[in-house]
């Protein structure tokens, strides 16, 4: 399913180039250590693509504004978890 939604951002955009845009990729979920094999397609991609990837396993990435408003595209491959205040 994500993998479906870039293909169509990618294929529909004014401008299809991902070359040199910030992309974060957060990744992770129920367990220490579980990463979806589908992230570790995203991450290959991107590097093909000549992103500047930002990859992050927690989703305490999104703590402040910093990150996440830098980026220009957010992909998130989580499962079970949650966001702290």
């Amino acid at each position: 399913m994500i993998i479906a939604f870039l293909l169509c951002f990618y294929g529909y955009c004014q401008n299809s180039t991902l070359e040199g845009k910030k992309v974060l990729l957060v990744y992770g979920g129920w367990q220490e250590g579980h990463r979806p094999k589908k992230s570790e397609i995203i991450s290959q991609w991107l590097i093909q693509e000549k992103t500047e990837a930002v990859v992050s396993n927690s989703t305490e990435i999104y703590v402040g504004s910093i990150v996440t408003n830098s980026v220009a595209l957010v992909i998130q491959s989580i499962t079970t978890s949650e966001i702290k205040e």
